[in-house]
Order: structure tokens, then C-alpha cells, then sequence
């Protein structure tokens, strides 16, 4: 038997159909969390980018995005598309969704603070081995 693409999506569609409900009034103070954080990564990577330049930015689809949008466009496109992945999965995987807003929140606090101040105090092994 041969399925159809829109088949086989049925079951991701169905899920997402009945996780959203409530989904909103449940989550909305880990949302606005999560929120805040990434925009404050988002003003700290244009901040930099636009003073040293795109190539310092580590993370691979912020940078690419970057690269083909500017400093300023790149990093708004790159954390919308976070923020849209972040929704599809904490809906979909809606029992992990507190852990999933937390350690997003987690990274992007740490990003935003690492963006105005740790560049210059310090750089991670794991950074001086990954970057270019």
C-alpha cells in the first residue's frame, strides 16, 4: 500500500490538533519567559554583529541567515524560526514542554549575557575549538 505525504502527516497533525487546547492559559508565563530571553539574545547578537561583524556568531543558522539577510535581518529571521520550532515542539511533545522552555530560556539568558559581556571575558575551550 502507498501513502500520500498528507497520509502520513495525519498523525503529527491530529496530535498537534488536540495538544494546542489550552496550550496558551497553561503555558503563557513560561512562554513569556522563553520570549523575553530569546529577544533579548536577538538584541545582543545584532548589537555585536553589527560592531564586529557576522563572522563571530556560532550558532550555524543564525550565521547562514545572517550572511544571506545582514546583521540586523539574520538574527530577527534566525530567532523567529527558534521561537516557531519551540511552539511546534512544546505542543506537540506538550508533557515535556516545561523542560523544553526551561532550557531554552537557560540558553538564551546565557547567550544574551555571553553576547554583551562574556566575549570579552572569556572564551570557552569549547568555542576557541569549534570556531573557524
Amino acid at each position: 500500500m502507498t501513502y500520500t505525504l498528507w497520509q502520513l502527516c495525519d498523525p503529527v497533525v491530529e496530535r498537534l490538533r488536540l495538544n494546542v487546547r489550552g496550550f496558551l492559559a497553561e503555558f503563557r508565563s513560561w512562554i513569556m519567559v522563553a520570549f523575553v530571553a530569546g529577544f533579548a539574545d536577538m538584541v545582543t547578537t545584532v548589537r555585536f554583529m553589527v560592531i564586529d561583524g557576522i563572522e563571530d556568531e556560532l550558532h550555524p543558522f543564525i550565521r547562514m541567515v545572517s550572511f544571506m539577510a545582514g546583521p540586523v535581518m539574520g538574527p530577527v529571521i534566525g530567532k523567529a524560526c527558534q521561537f516557531a520550532a519551540i511552539g511546534l515542539v512544546t505542543v506537540y511533545w506538550r508533557s515535556m514542554a516545561r523542560y523544553v522552555f526551561f532550557t531554552a530560556t537557560m540558553m538564551y539568558a546565557w547567550a544574551a549575557w555571553y553576547n554583551m559581556f562574556g566575549r570579552e571575558m572569556y572564551s570557552p575551550m569549547l568555542f576557541e575549538l569549534i570556531q573557524p
